[in-house]
């Protein structure tokens, strides 16, 4: 039972917690899809005088086949949902989650893109869960976001985690009298995709920049840039 899922017909993400008006019932002909393991969804729930709330299930209420997955793109879904409503708040800027790119045999692990406008301005805010996929799924979702809108800014929030990226080597750095031994780490090649690609992520002060510029700095500046 799930909080969220691909709606195949608008390609945005459907969150009960938005509410399911105007949105039909049970199969509905395969539009709602799981955003795990791609299966159909069945919405529940919304007929006059259920007994319960709204929510998704999978056939026959049996489980997602990838129920790890399918909690964590929850819960990563949610995180982007509260950050679309944060920037709804602001005066004259409005924003809607999508799922763009997705492939029903090859699912992406994404949660859906934020696409921000203000005025003439269209940003695409990425914000990626605990794992990233391998870099084609990462290109093809670059390319999607291109083709929904071409010229929008392309930002991505990447995870401030040390664990998440490539380990280098050590340095012996000099602190309050004593040799301390400081790791190193250095972006992974999914890291390094949306860089390739000229795309951004925030830096330590939220400045878009792109990772070549990251790491002309401090070690640890960077890993904050990956908030």
């Amino acid at each position: 039972m799930g909080n969220s899922a691909w709606d195949t017909v608008t390609n945005r993400a459907v969150w009960l917690a938005d509410g399911v008006t105007g949105l039909p019932a049970g199969l509905a002909g395969g539009r709602y899809r799981c955003q795990a393991c791609r299966e159909r969804l069945v919405l529940k729930g919304v007929k006059p005088g259920a007994k319960v709330a709204p929510y998704f299930s999978h056939p026959n209420e049996k489980a997602c086949t990838r129920p790890q997955q399918e909690a964590q793109l929850d819960a990563d879904t949610e995180v982007v949902i509260r950050l679309r409503d944060t920037i709804r708040a602001f005066p004259g800027f409005h924003a809607d989650v999508h799922v763009l790119g997705e492939d029903l045999d090859n699912p992406s692990g994404l949660p859906p893109v934020i696409i921000c406008t203000h005025g003439e301005t269209t940003v695409a805010l990425e914000h990626p869960g605990p794992s990233l996929p391998d870099s084609e799924v990462l290109r093809r979702r670059i390319r999607a976001v291109r083709e929904y809108h071409d010229g929008a800014r392309h930002v991505w929030f990447l995870r401030k985690d040390p664990n998440q990226f490539r380990r280098r080597g050590s340095l012996t750095v000099r602190y309050d009298g004593r040799d301390e031994e400081h790791h190193t780490v250095a972006p992974t090649e999914q890291q390094e995709t949306p860089e390739e690609a000229g795309e951004t992520v925030p830096d330590d002060m939220g400045r878009p920049v792109s990772l070549s510029e990251l790491r002309t700095r401090d070690l640890l500046p960077t890993v904050q840039a990956f908030a």
